[in-house]
């Protein structure tokens, strides 16, 4: 598999090539088998990776704008959170606008694949992915963890994505049958042994806590 690259863009990270394939699942990545359809908005998406060589994501975590309200992806703001699952959604659909690109929030295809390309990468062991993710971001067991949460751009750096592991969870488009929606990624309160970044915790779209927030991902029309 040739490797993704990653740019500083559009306050974002570049990946191409195949971003948004990959998925966890089995105690392994995988190309084929999938939790969520590669159906609608993602598939439309796979198209433009296709045609442009890949697409974005948030390099921070979305944070909001005491003043107006408004979401960004910018550093030394606190993420956004006490935020459910429509609203993230929403929110993540905003943060681009234009005949050129377009917002989404994160599906689980496009998180699994950043977590797969952090590994090939060498800047983070498959242990550390799938089993205990302490080291790379802000986790309850982290030695002198803060115990709370820290403004984005102090919360764990991994090929130039922040809040990449700890901090806040990320929500995601992916459910389950009992359409439970995915937090992934873990959070100041937990351990990273506990939930590492591999690690799907599936809870009920109207849930909201001081743990959970968002990023959102970008493409080419």
């Amino acid at each position: 598999m040739n490797r993704l690259s990653a740019t500083s863009t559009l306050d974002g990270i570049h990946f191409n090539e195949k971003f948004g394939r990959m998925n966890y699942r089995n105690e392994e990545f995988s190309e084929s088998e999938y939790n969520e359809p590669l159906v609608g908005e993602i598939d439309l998406q796979k198209e433009s990776i296709d045609k442009y060589g890949g697409c974005y994501i948030t390099r921070y975590k979305i944070s909001r704008d005491k003043k107006t309200g408004e979401p960004r992806s910018i550093k030394g703001a606190y993420p956004w959170t006490y935020i459910d699952f429509p609203i993230a959604k929403d929110i993540a659909a905003t943060i681009v606008k234009g005949k050129n690109f377009t917002s989404h929030l994160t599906y689980g295809a496009e998180y699994d694949t950043r977590s797969k390309w952090v590994i090939e990468t060498g800047t983070a062991t498959i242990d550390e992915i799938v089993k205990d993710s302490t080291r790379l971001g802000n986790y309850l067991d982290l030695d002198n963890s803060p115990n709370e949460i820290v403004k984005t751009g102090e919360d764990g750096c991994v090929n130039n994505i922040y809040g990449f592991a700890g901090n806040v969870n990320e929500w995601t488009q992916e459910m389950n049958e009992s359409t439970f929606y995915v937090i992934r990624g873990g959070n100041f309160h937990d351990g990273g042994e506990i939930y590492p970044v591999a690690y799907r915790n599936f809870v009920n779209h109207c849930s909201h806590s001081s743990g959970t927030g968002f990023r959102a991902t970008l493409y080419i029309k």
